[in-house]
């Protein structure tokens, strides 16, 4: 008895290795390709990438295939109110699934990996083209990812200690210390009415990715505050881990 339950608990295993040996072979391949791209305009890396792609892999084919039976249905007048049911508790979840905090998950990498992480995916390339068993490339490639990943994240890929930016009238400055916190030292750019949102996406949040590989910022000096200070403090810690917030006096 437990002879025969051996054998098909191994033969399972064997099956679900051969489903997940080519998965994960080109997910470690297509991540090494995307690296030196996400890295190079200062995009965010989620950690989860390998992982989420096989477990949602089959439910984003199932909720595809429902969705297309749901709109063709719709054409030809046959009810089709059970399926928006499924697709209804498909979509729950999906979103019980995914991670509560999502920022935690996030890796984040200087523009200056960009030379490291595309050094990496020739590495990869090379790998790839080896006459290699599958499962010997799949650990190659693991360990060029790991490898390239724990070198990125060393300080001395960060060449920036200070920068400026401006918005409208106002200023904000960004400081890099020798003990790898980050200071952020506004000068007004809080205060402003409009275009915070804009401003925050699109030159904020982007400066600290590409120059310093990171969202956590250890203190924010106001050094001037109005009505719109607090409101806008309120978008930024949307996207930012801000640990200390001191307010002039």
């Amino acid at each position: 008895m437990w002879g025969q339950l051996s054998k098909k608990i191994t033969l399972i295993g064997s099956k679900i290795g051969r489903y997940l040996l080519p998965i994960l072979r080109i997910q470690l391949f297509v991540t090494l390709a995307a690296l030196p791209i996400l890295v190079y305009w200062g995009l965010a890396i989620s950690s989860l990438t390998i992982l989420g792609n096989i477990i949602f892999m089959p439910l984003l084919t199932f909720f595809l295939l429902i969705s297309s039976l749901i709109f063709f249905l719709e054409l030809i007048c046959i009810p089709n109110y059970w399926l928006i049911w499924i697709l209804e508790q498909l979509t729950a979840l999906w979103l019980k699934m995914s991670p509560s905090c999502p920022k935690a998950w996030l890796l984040l990498f200087p523009q200056s990996t960009c030379i490291l992480f595309l050094s990496a995916f020739t590495l990869a390339v090379y790998t790839i083209s080896l006459r290699l068993s599958a499962l010997k490339q799949l650990l190659l490639l693991s360990l060029i990812l790991l490898t390239s990943l724990i070198i990125a994240k060393l300080n001395f890929w960060v060449f920036t200690d200070q920068i400026e930016l401006n918005h409208r009238r106002a200023k904000l400055l960004i400081q890099y210390q020798p003990n790898r916190s980050l200071i952020l030292r506004d000068h007004g750019t809080l205060n402003q009415r409009y275009g915070i949102q804009n401003w925050l996406c699109y030159k904020l949040l982007p400066a600290l990715i590409k120059n310093f590989g990171c969202l956590t910022v250890d203190a924010l000096y106001l050094s001037k505050t109005n009505q719109f200070t607090q409101t806008n403090l309120e978008q930024i810690q949307k996207h930012l881990n801000i640990k200390k917030i001191y307010y002039s006096k």
